[in-house]
């Protein structure tokens, strides 16, 4: 049988007065490790693990993609710079000597033997010149990939077209 027993006050006991329960924040784990335990499990570390190279997995990949795309900037922007150079001399070979004809080479001597040229200077009709009158200078510039020595039209290339006017002081300036 149970035995039923009186409350404590009833028996002339003092009980300490209750205290209300402490609330944790609902940010606050309910599940805490004991105070021995100070390491990571074995699924923190997993998780840590996987998250650390699957981002250093895609900053990679973007470091190279970045990379290559400097590279190819790079190889535009000198390609660029090659074609206005070639022009400007063939230019200056037109204005002096009013020679037509088509010129090819390369840059191997400014460090981009991949790189080449065609350049045309013609005054026919056929080019939209006037002949004896007006000059058209073509400069193509390409990056010859597959070493054949000839513009493809799956290679990198770049065209650059002004016309030249033959003036009397053009000429003077060169034989007088």
């Amino acid at each position: 049988m149970f035995l039923q027993r009186a409350p404590l006050r009833a028996q002339g006991v003092s009980c300490p007065q209750r205290r209300p329960i402490p609330r944790t924040p609902l940010s606050v784990s309910m599940h805490r490790r004991p105070p021995n335990r100070t390491g990571f499990s074995l699924i923190e570390v997993v998780a840590a693990t996987a998250l650390v190279g699957g981002t250093l997995v895609a900053t990679l990949e973007l470091l190279q993609s970045g990379m290559l795309l400097s590279k190819e900037l790079d190889r535009q922007r000198a390609m660029v710079t090659l074609a206005v150079s070639t022009m400007e001399a063939q230019m200056v070979e037109a204005a002096s000597d009013w020679t037509e004809g088509t010129f090819t080479g390369d840059y191997a001597t400014e460090g981009y033997p991949e790189v080449r040229y065609t350049a045309i200077r013609s005054d026919s009709a056929g080019y939209h010149g006037i002949p004896d009158r007006l000059m058209v200078l073509a400069v193509y510039v390409y990056h010859d990939e597959n070493g054949n020595n000839s513009m493809d039209s799956n290679e990198r290339q770049l065209m650059l077209a002004t016309q030249v006017a033959k003036l009397f002081t053009y000429e003077n300036a060169v034989h007088g």
